[in-house]
């Protein structure tokens, strides 16, 4: 703006996000929370997790968004100014049509009172002058409180804050218990594009979700570790996860004996053998089209297919190409070799039959089989940790993939903290809910209207006027008769 240049700007150092650990629920725990939460916050929650909703889609939805007979949500606006359906689940048709009920009875106390408008978005207020007022627009959970509106100077009911959902959920996550995991996975899952991820350590006995980290770096981890204290990592027996060098300086830095520990999926070891097979099958097949020859056309799933899963006909056609002496053949064999050691359940003969596997992948003279050789000589006892424990990072992937699900429901989140609040109900995409719904401290409103029907004019006004919070108190067994007290509770369902 001032036309200066200032010297050494290139060279300062750039600013870094403070690497934060977030808290993830297990499936206990949600219930735990979720059966502590009471009312509009208690729906909200659900809401989160079973329609995948963010915190502020779930409080600003109005009335007409809402289809419980489909089961459907409609979502106006949301991110990138875009509309989308998504799902209601079944178990809360109930309590939301009750609670819808208890809000319209609210709504129409306001109507009576000169009351009962809302604020509209855009100029409808100006073309729908009776837009404001109407049942449709209406906010799904209304706050308690009023303001008034700058431009009109008239009193507008507001959606529920996202704090109070927040402090709920705070108050849920003070009373969880911390129980040190025994056997974990580590992995990472990306956050949004240009290479941004976040760190997922998972409890393989527990089915969780333990802290989610910004990034895939050593701290991320470490800030994991240092969390469970001394005691905590010395408890831990097995820890699963890729071999991502930063994951594996961090284990062994806190967790004792680590080398004992740390465990390889087999998963990453197929899949660089797979590869291995077919750079040698491309590189071979490039020399025999030299010399007008296409043995190995057409060829390429037969090498990378499981063999488990190749029917009668292909494994006939395949029998003359692998019991070849070509090179691809030779490489299929050690590929193939090497799914034995993964049968074994003692440490010793797991040992002895990796070194054999060795012995000859070392010195087949196929540069790629090698290369691999090499690597899995280098993390044999991470491998042999996961034969024995019959660890793998399954968990930890299935996790991520419900991760992605979630935000992929989303259509994505441009803010971390709102990724990770979305996580705290969502450890595992299980059935979090409840058994039962239990009813809130205020009047269903259908029932309420209903049922005041059958009552005299001056006491109907009185129904209609009472606030919440006095429904079955001494007032009304002072001023209704027994019968008309029965006849509420009928309605009621209480």
């Amino acid at each position: 703006m001032l036309d200066i240049d200032l010297p050494g700007v290139d060279r300062l150092p750039k600013g870094r996000r403070p690497v934060r650990l977030p808290v993830v629920l297990t499936r206990g725990e949600v219930g735990v929370v979720l059966r502590r939460m009471t009312g509009a916050p208690s729906l909200v929650a659900w809401l989160l997790y079973g329609s995948g909703l963010r915190l502020t889609e779930a409080l600003t939805l109005r009335v007409k968004d809402l289809d419980l007979e489909r089961g459907e949500i409609r979502l106006r606006r949301g991110k990138g100014a875009k509309d989308r359906v998504t799902v209601l689940p079944r178990v809360l048709a109930g309590p939301l049509g009750a609670h819808l009920g208890r809000v319209k009875a609210l709504h129409l106390r306001d109507l009576a009172g000169g009351g009962g408008q809302v604020a509209l978005p855009g100029a409808l207020a100006r073309k729908y002058p009776k837009a404001p007022a109407s049942w449709g627009w209406q906010w799904v959970f209304p706050a308690t409180r009023r303001y008034r509106d700058r431009e009109t100077g008239e009193p507008d009911l507001s959606h529920l804050s996202a704090l109070v959902c927040q402090r709920a959920v705070a108050r849920g996550l003070a009373r969880r218990q911390v129980v040190p995991p025994r056997r974990i996975g580590v992995d990472e899952t990306s956050f949004q594009k240009r290479h941004e991820y976040v760190t997922v350590v998972c409890d393989l006995d527990r089915d969780r979700a333990l802290p989610v980290a910004d990034e895939h770096t050593k701290a991320s981890l470490a800030g994991f570790y240092e969390g469970l204290g001394k005691a905590g990592c010395a408890g831990i027996e097995v820890v699963a996860m890729d071999r991502w060098r930063p994951y594996i300086a961090a284990t062994r830095r806190f967790v004792p004996a680590a080398e004992r520990k740390i465990a390889f999926d087999k998963f990453p070891v197929a899949r660089r053998l797979g590869s291995a097979v077919d750079l040698v099958r491309r590189a071979e097949h490039r020399a025999l089209r030299s010399r007008g020859e296409a043995t190995l056309a057409g060829t390429t799933y037969w090498w990378l297919t499981n063999p488990e899963r190749m029917d009668a006909q292909r494994w006939h056609q395949f029998g003359p190409l692998r019991q070849s002496a070509l090179k691809t053949a030779r490489a299929w064999a050690i590929k193939e070799l090497a799914t034995t050691p993964w049968g074994y359940v003692r440490w010793g003969w797991a040992a002895k039959a990796w070194a054999a596997w060795l012995s000859w992948a070392l010195r087949c003279r196929l540069a790629p089989v090698r290369k691999v050789a090499e690597t899995i000589w280098k993390y044999l006892g991470g491998i042999l940790k996961a034969i024995v424990s019959r660890t793998t990072t399954a968990l930890a992937e299935g996790m991520n993939s419900r991760i992605q699900e979630l935000k992929r429901r989303a259509c994505g989140y441009r803010n971390r903290n709102r990724f990770r609040n979305a996580i705290y109900l969502h450890p595992g995409g299980l059935d979090l809910y409840p058994a039962t719904a239990p009813h809130t401290h205020t009047i269903p409103g259908s029932a309420v209207y209903e049922c005041a029907d059958s009552l005299p004019n001056e006491k109907r006004s009185r129904v209609l006027s009472l606030p919440p919070a006095r429904m079955f108190s001494k007032f009304w067994m002072e001023n209704f008769s027994p019968a008309e007290v029965r006849l509420l509770a009928h309605f009621m369902d209480v």
